[in-house]
């Protein structure tokens, strides 16, 4: 059972990681695994010096698969502003 003192510690964790989440400007309300996955194609980009990841990059499928979803939401007008323009100040290929 959690104790009160648990509880507040949680929440102001919770309250943290949504603040940084808005201070490094990823969007109002990206979930946790997108900010993480963002993360995972800046250090693919600082190694590769692109951000063209394969489509089946077996060292990364969850990365490969996700910059293929952005792309699509691309395509179909469905991905938000904030963050098509965090993707593209990184060197995203369309």
């Amino acid at each position: 059972m959690l104790n009160q003192k648990t509880s507040k510690g949680a929440g102001a964790m919770t309250e943290l990681i949504k603040n940084y989440i808005e201070k490094i400007q990823i969007g109002k309300g990206q979930s946790y695994k997108n900010l993480t996955l963002y993360q995972r194609l800046i250090k693919y980009e600082q190694i590769h010096g692109n951000c063209n990841v394969p489509s089946g990059w077996l060292n990364d499928p969850q990365l490969a698969s996700w910059v293929v979803k952005q792309r699509q939401s691309k395509k179909k007008g469905l991905l938000k502003k904030e963050r098509m323009k965090k993707l593209d100040e990184i060197g995203m290929r369309w």
